[in-house]
This record gives C-alpha cells, structure tokens and sequence, in this order.
C-alpha cells in the first residue's frame, strides 16, 4: 500500500513498476483501463484509517466519434443536443473506472461521463477541469479538438505534465462541488500523455487526504510507466467485445 502522506520518490519508482505490470493479459484498451483505475483504488490508502486514499479513480481517451460503439455514441450525442457532431468530433471517452460507489465501478453504470463530445474550443473551455488538464499537458483547445497527429506526438516527446488542484473544496476547476462536499475530495490529480495516432489518454484521481504539490510532481513518474504499459495495447481493440 501506498499513503499519499508518505509518498516519494521510492514510492514513486515502485508504484510505477507495478503499474507497468497492470494490463498484462488484458485483450483491449478498456480492459486494461479498468485495471489501472482499480489499481489506484486499491493500492493507495490511508494508514489512519485503511480507507481507500482515492475516492475516485478514472481513466479516459479522446476518441473519434465514428469508431464508438452504438451506445457510446448515442450517449454522446444526448450530452450536448443542440450541438451539431461530426464522424471526426472527439470525445472523451470513460474507459476505466473504479471507486467507493458501485455506480462508479463500471463505465456502463456513469450518468454523465461516459462519452463527452468535445465539438469545439468553446466546448473545452467550458469544461473547466477538462480545460486544465488540456493545458496541463502542455496543449491548446483547439489541439483537442482539431487533433493533427504529428504536432500531438511532437508535443509528447517533451515530456509528462500533472494536473492538480490541491484544495477540492471550491475549486473553479471542479464545477462538481456536491460530490466534493459529499464525499470529501480533497485534492485532485491527474495525468496523460498521446496515444498514438491523435488520441489523449488521461488518468484523474480525487483523492480524500490533502495532495501537497511536491507529491503531485511525482506522478509524472506514473505517467511515463503507464505509458509504457499501454502502448503494447494500441493494435488491440479499444472497447471489449459485447457479447451477443
């Protein structure tokens, strides 16, 4: 187990050797999605009190709306009906999730995060925690939303970046304000890094202990393993096979 409290550059090295080993065997993208995010939850903990040190696990992929599939996409088109989608429109798409509520324990079961189609720059810029971590990775809206693979790979070869918002409560970032009240969210932090061709794979943890700024910089090591974890997967399918 890993505490936020006492988290550093050892903890760092060895979380991230053990996530480079999360996904092995997984046969899709969202297989070994739903394996980081329950790796987070359930090697990070609060020795006080044995809880889970992240109320909240996530991971997400920009993708192109013509290549999900038909529920995913019809979920996107519900979030912003008054917007007109193309095949090309990115969104961002719920792969892995894990954490205290049963709802937030399969993609399937989110009310509002599964696929959010990013149309445009204004789009971006009004989600606000999706806004900052775009930044955060060292991007512009408009990359997002109009991603050209080769200036996405240029921007990733300089390196990992970490969105974080040290005190949850009141955050401009967190428009979510009841969720962080309800379920005491503390800090939050995230990571990501291009998947090739253009696509933006993202991790964002809520956690309930306090995350200082110094602790958050080591998740950038987190970055690079998981990285290197996944790209194995980028031939495989992304999304599991339904049976029929």
């Amino acid at each position: 187990m890993y505490d936020l409290n006492d988290f550093g550059l050892t903890e760092a090295t060895l979380a991230g050797a053990a996530l480079r080993r999360v996904g092995k065997g997984a046969t899709s993208l969202e297989q070994a999605s739903q394996d980081v995010a329950r790796f987070f939850y359930d090697t990070f903990a609060d020795p006080a009190t044995g809880r889970p040190a992240f109320v909240l696990a996530r991971c997400y992929k920009t993708h192109p709306l013509w290549d999900l599939p038909g529920p995913l996409s019809a979920f996107a088109h519900r979030v912003f009906p008054d917007q007109s989608l193309t095949p090309n429109t990115p969104c961002l798409t719920l792969l892995g999730t894990f954490g205290d509520e049963p709802a937030w324990q399969s993609r399937q079961a989110s009310r509002g995060h599964q696929a959010i189609p990013l149309a445009s720059e204004q789009i971006i810029e009004s989600l606000p925690m999706v806004a900052r971590l775009t930044r955060a990775l060292g991007l512009e809206a408009r990359d997002v939303a109009y991603p050209d693979p080769t200036f996405l790979l240029e921007q990733d070869r300089r390196g990992f970046n970490v969105f974080h918002v040290e005190r949850a409560l009141g955050s401009p970032y967190l428009p979510a304000q009841e969720f962080v009240r309800q379920f005491g969210v503390q800090s939050v932090v995230g990571f990501g890094f291009v998947v090739p061709p253009a696509h933006v794979f993202a991790t964002i943890l809520f956690a309930r202990q306090p995350i200082a700024a110094e602790t958050a910089e080591l998740f950038k090591t987190l970055a690079l393993n998981l990285k290197l974890a996944l790209l194995p997967l980028a031939a495989a399918p992304v999304f599991e096979a339904v049976a029929a």
